[in-house]
């Protein structure tokens, strides 16, 4: 058949009763996705459009069908369409589940079938009835539904429960709910003849083709319904180069590449993260690892990009072969990287400094941080060959977290933004590859940084003299400034170092705890007392020195005397700003202070301190709350910082 296009009005009625007409849904199309809200829409409007303008028709938009030329029949591949056909179907099996307690004679039911709809007869010669629409993929889910509707509609609350979980059943049981709510526009012969009848006011556009480029009109299609994600487009794409490069791989070598694609996009996928985005921001991530560059990009955008790295990689047919081979193996382990960092691993011991380390930053592990650590486990071999699981090299990967982790602690310290961060990935991968070397060394020497000063140093990077990070958290405010969840990793690290400093520093403990008895001496112990904190969410941040200071009494007379004695500061409100945001006066609490008590007196707030069981509060042991308490406090701080960071 020579390339041609048929394009043709056809009613619903039409378009479903063509007894010569089956349907295919090939592999590269996305699965079902309507949900109750397009249903619901769906449903009033057709029931607006027959009660008010019956004899006007009602548009549906385009359906595109690609001629496969079975000779017995003609089965049509969908191109587009696939979402309202089978939600049409739905729908119709709605009605006949309905009509099954309806009984208005043997003419009626004869009048009302509506299996036609739903079944075509196989061959010409045969009388069996095969399923209007099937798929390769997940046609046995429909066709039970659909059997269960026309065969024993009264057994279609005891399907089973993995069929019930599925967007067929659940909007199969909307349409039903919807019509069992309006029955009265239904239940007589009457009513319900001239519904069926409506069917014919239910109009298309179908769009016959022969042998074009299916895939391509599949990229560029935007009809009503659910609209093409980034998922759907990449698994398209891939199926499109696979077909295109049949001729380099055998019959099992093709069918295997298939089978990996289907299981990744329609399984592994979809379960990977309940996270709204997810699949964007997979995308995104993938594209980071491979260009080394961050961008805000939106589907279209994305999509062009991972087309175009494809195309770049593979300039004949030897790496055509290898690319769409290592794309496939590169997003099999980037999911299981990123489930073992999500859920499958788990900090079981927090006196570990691997285990301590993976507890701080797994949330960036999840975010700006994911392709390069992709990158560090990839190229390091740390996937398992058989299944692409992690890790075969347990230290490598624990000395590149902790390396992390003292990276990003000391970001934070010199002022760190979300903006900043997201660069991170793509400057760091991009300075690797240029290399060509993925050693912790390299590493090191990429994001620490032997500078004599601050200034200049590239947004990504730290020095590696802690000294010039404490100056700068002594002299500037930009600590202050971002005081943030990230601040939560400071302070619990600063905790955990506490018992180490006071033990290798005697004199200062002596110094420092002089009024306490034996007994009062909860430092010296090396196990952290919140193992069984999991989350951040577990700690609140807290100023003990409330940030509205200036408008309560006792707190503004605390400021009053430390002015009197520093007339530097021009205000009250100058001696607020530098330190109120300090690191010696903020701390964590495992529980939250009362938004009622959040301003009141050392005194009050000094009770719920003391119910906490950390470090940092522990040494929290005077009756008042100055400025010289804040400085003292800051000071220690900044000397397990200089030790340990």
């Amino acid at each position: 058949m020579s390339d041609n296009i048929l394009s043709e009005e056809q009613s619903l009625e039409f378009f479903l009763t063509d007894n010569r007409r089956g349907m295919y849904i090939p592999s590269y199309q996305r699965n079902y996705a309507w949900e109750k809200e397009n249903i619901k829409k769906l449903y009033f409007d057709l029931l607006e459009s027959f009660e008010n303008n019956p004899k006007n028709d009602y548009y549906m938009g385009n359906i595109i069908l690609k001629d496969r030329e079975d000779k017995r029949n003609k089965i049509y591949e969908v191109v587009d369409g696939q979402q309202r056909i089978t939600t049409f179907l739905l729908f119709i099996a709605a009605l006949n589940i309905f009509k099954k307690d309806l009984d208005f004679g043997t003419e009626w039911f004869k009048d009302s079938n509506l299996r036609n709809y739903v079944f075509f007869q196989e061959g010409i010669e045969s009388n069996a009835k095969r399923l209007r629409i099937f798929s390769t993929k997940r046609n046995g889910i429909l066709e039970d539904i659909l059997k269960c509707a026309f065969d024993t509609p009264d057994k279609i609350n005891f399907l089973d429960e993995s069929i019930k979980n599925t967007n067929y059943y659940q909007n199969l049981m909307t349409f039903l709910h919807l019509i069992e709510n309006d029955k009265d526009k239904f239940n007589t012969e009457k009513n319900f003849l001239a519904f069926k009848r409506f069917f014919k006011k239910i109009k298309f556009a179908v769009i016959t083709i022969s042998s074009l480029d299916v895939h391509k009109i599949f990229e560029n299609i935007n009809s009503t319904g659910v609209p093409l994600n980034i998922s759907d487009l990449v698994k398209n794409f891939l199926y499109i180069e696979l077909e295109k490069g049949k001729n380099n791989f055998d019959s099992l070598e093709k069918e295997t590449l298939e089978t990996k694609i289907e299981i990744f996009f329609e399984e592994t996928l979809e379960t990977f993260s309940t996270k709204k985005d997810a699949k964007l921001e997979f995308f995104k991530n993938y594209l980071v690892y491979k260009k080394g560059t961050y961008q805000l990009t939106e589907t279209k955008i994305l999509y062009q990009e991972i087309k175009n790295l494809f195309y770049k990689d593979s300039s004949n047919e030897v790496d055509f072969k290898e690319q769409i081979i290592e794309m496939i193996d590169d997003f099999d382990k980037m999911i299981n990287l990123w489930k073992f960092i999500d859920n499958e691993y788990e900090p079981t011991n927090l006196d570990n400094d691997f285990d301590f380390s993976f507890f701080l930053i797994k949330e960036k592990l999840l975010g700006s941080f994911f392709p390069f650590v992709f990158l560090f486990t990839k190229e390091n071999n740390l996937f398992s060959r058989e299944e692409n699981r992690i890790l075969l090299n347990k230290e490598l990967f624990q000395g590149f977290i902790i390396l992390l982790e003292k990276y990003f602690s000391r970001k934070i310290l010199i002022g760190s933004s979300d903006k900043r961060l997201n660069k991170f990935s793509g400057d760091i991968i991009s300075k690797l590859k240029r290399q060509n070397s993925y050693s912790l060394e390299t590493i090191e020497n990429i994001l620490f940084k032997e500078v004599d000063s601050l200034a200049g140093i590239e947004s990504t990077l730290v020095p590696k003299d802690i000294n010039l990070i404490v100056k700068k958290l002594q002299k500037t405010s930009n600590f202050r400034k971002q005081v943030s969840k990230d601040t939560k990793i400071v302070l619990l690290k600063i905790n955990r170092l506490i018992p180490r400093y006071l033990q290798e520093h005697q004199d200062y403990h002596d110094y420092q705890f002089e009024n306490q008895t034996k007994e009062d001496d909860i430092f010296i112990d090396e196990h952290i007392s919140w193992n069984e904190k999991k989350s951040f969410n577990d700690f609140n941040l807290e100023y003990i020195m409330p940030s509205d200071s200036i408008k309560i009494p006792s707190w503004q007379d605390i400021l009053n005397e430390y002015h009197q004695d520093h007339p530097e500061f021009d205000n009250l409100i100058d001696i607020e700003d530098e330190f109120i945001y300090s690191l010696g006066n903020l701390t964590l609490l495992e529980t939250k202070i009362p938004k009622s008590k959040l301003n009141s007196d050392f005194e009050i707030k000094k009770a719920f301190i003391e119910e906490s069981s950390l470090n940092l509060n522990k040494i929290i042991h005077k009756n008042t709350w100055k400025i010289n308490e804040i400085n003292e406090r800051e000071e220690f701080f900044e000397q397990i910082i200089k030790e340990y960071f």
